[in-house]
């Protein structure tokens, strides 16, 4: 039986991400679907003319993962995604791109992304303190009493997040 190759593949150029447009929305669509607040993006053409670059997990020629930033004080991650059946692959791969890469873009989470981010050891030293996530994010939050966490409204309900990485501020 051959086996399988997982990559992860940067992609800045326009029109590589429009080649896979299709399926990196289908992909988040339906990871987001279930999420109070949803996917903050309002169709495809936002998601292409509002982010800078996306790393997309492959496993042979299929995409079973994305992480979608946007360029805002750095690299800011805003979206991310993986095909449920190949999850075992995918989660992998994402502990690897989030260990490279705290110390190097930035994070806005919550529910499930948070819970799996926080578990990656190196995660705790790269969580921003609620009253500096206030000066980042330049938006109306609620400070919660742990000092990480805070509460905004994202598309019309309240979520509580936290901010983790390395933004440039």
């Amino acid at each position: 039986m051959k086996s399988k190759n997982s990559k992860t593949v940067t992609i800045k150029a326009l029109h590589t991400k429009q080649r896979i447009l299709d399926e990196v929305y289908t992909l988040l669509e339906s990871t987001y679907k279930n999420i109070e607040g949803g996917l903050n993006f309002e169709d495809k053409q936002d998601l292409l003319k509002n982010t800078s670059i996306w790393k997309v997990i492959y496993l042979d020629n299929n995409i079973i993962g994305v992480l979608i930033y946007k360029a805002k004080h750095g690299l800011k991650m805003v979206a991310c995604a993986i095909n449920e059946t190949y999850k075992n692959i995918a989660k992998k791969r994402l502990i690897n791109i989030f260990k490279k890469n705290f110390s190097k873009t930035w994070m806005e989470i919550s529910e499930g992304l948070e819970r799996f981010i926080l578990k990656i050891s190196t995660s705790k030293k790269f969580i921003i303190t609620n009253k500096k996530a206030k000066v980042i994010l330049e938006k109306s939050i609620q400070l919660c009493s742990d000092k990480l966490h805070y509460i905004r409204e994202i598309n019309g309900v309240k979520k509580t997040k936290i901010l983790i990485g390395t933004p440039n501020i």
